[in-house]
């Protein structure tokens, strides 16, 4: 809560005054918060935590392993494509000559 005198402060101010004021403490708290993200980042960096550890996606993504594989280019048996993603240009390749995803699917 802000106090009394910081509040006729506030009021005694003009647009401008105000103006001025929010861009002092917009900076002040945008300070505030990159000295936090230090201090954060070098107790992580003591722990050893990495941004993985935080969001999770680390062990997400192994939980859940590679994915199958869909397709298989019919000239190299060993170029193959889950369908998720960019597809790799002998998937393309094969649908510019006419070739359908279907016959394309790993059976």
């Amino acid at each position: 809560m802000i106090s009394d005198t910081l509040k006729s402060m506030i009021d005694a101010l003009d647009s401008t005054g105000l103006i001025e004021t929010k861009h002092e403490v917009d900076k002040r708290i945008n300070e505030m918060k990159l000295d936090k993200i230090k201090e954060l980042a070098n107790e992580m960096k003591e722990w050893g935590i990495s941004s993985t550890d935080l969001n999770g996606h680390a062990k997400d993504s192994k939980a859940h392993g590679k994915l199958p594989m869909k397709y298989v280019n019919p000239d190299d048996a060993n170029q193959k494509w889950s369908g998720k993603g960019k597809p790799p240009n002998w998937f393309k390749d094969c649908l510019a000559k006419g070739v359908t995803r279907t016959d394309l699917e790993i059976v």
